[in-house]
């Protein structure tokens, strides 16, 4: 038995295992990336270009995105800055590569943070959810839900179902 062709053919076989090792590892980690990149960081992407936004309900805007954050993205359309709740949108397009959180604090902003800065500043928005469009006041943000105060009186609306609130004029 020759011990050199031996360690030559027991090394080609350790090569070719390892190789292959290589191939699936580059795989899974491949397929780990893109189940971590979320919408919004492809939205990011998008800064400064045009969208359009599509609600499970048919409401369509289309606009430029201004910014974007975790769970919302400002885009500005010819009715004006809307708030767009990302959860709410059944499609949008085009997207971009994803763009990581510049900041933690970025990263942990909430809809329902950005809610309750509307209520505090008092201002006058159009609310749409689903086939309803709410003109009001926000006064209260809750866990899941908010409360509007328009002209027919106080309308509570599922924060889920929120698809954009847009600022609308006195």
């Amino acid at each position: 038995m020759d011990l050199t062709r031996l360690f030559a053919e027991l090394e080609g076989r350790l090569e070719a295992q390892i190789r292959e090792e290589s191939r699936e590892e580059i795989g899974e980690f491949a397929e780990a990336e893109l189940t971590s990149i979320t919408l919004a960081a492809r939205l990011r992407a998008q800064v400064d270009q045009t969208i359009t936004v599509q609600s499970s309900a048919g409401e369509t805007l289309t606009g430029i995105v201004r910014d974007v954050r975790a769970q919302a993205l400002v885009l500005s359309t010819l009715r004006g800055d809307s708030i767009v709740h990302i959860e709410a949108c059944a499609s949008i397009t085009p997207l971009g590569r994803a763009v990581p959180h510049s900041s933690q604090v970025e990263s942990r902003l909430t809809f329902r943070h950005v809610l309750r800065q509307i209520a505090r500043e008092r201002m006058r928005v159009t609310v749409s959810a689903g086939q309803s469009f709410i003109v009001g006041y926000i006064v209260a943000v809750y866990r899941d839900h908010i409360d509007v105060r328009a002209d027919t009186g106080v309308i509570s609306v599922a924060i889920c179902h929120i698809f954009a609130v847009t600022q609308t004029g006195i």
